[in-house]
């Protein structure tokens, strides 16, 4: 029973929230790519830190680290393309 309570409690938000800064709507391609930097930045060092094994908090923050990944490289690739500029 314990166990489901940290599962509730702790574990499926934490997933959640990773998730949700994720996927925040965010338009400048700059200001994407700062906020995905960060994330993947925090997400690891909380896996590195966090109490408990490493793989459990990797299992709990994937789809949120996967999700900054993946928005990371499009938003690096936008401003490669010259797409993150501002309207003149």
């Amino acid at each position: 029973m314990a166990a489901l309570a940290v599962y509730l409690v702790i574990l499926l938000p934490a997933a959640a929230t990773s998730a949700a800064v994720a996927l925040l709507p965010l338009r400048p391609a700059r200001l994407r790519l700062g906020v995905m930097t960060a994330h993947l930045l925090v997400t690891l060092a909380l896996i590195a830190w966090l109490p408990g094994t490493p793989q459990l908090w990797l299992v709990v923050f994937s789809a949120g680290l996967a999700i900054a990944i993946v928005r990371l490289v499009m938003a690096a690739a936008e401003l490669y393309r010259g797409g993150g500029k501002p309207p003149a």
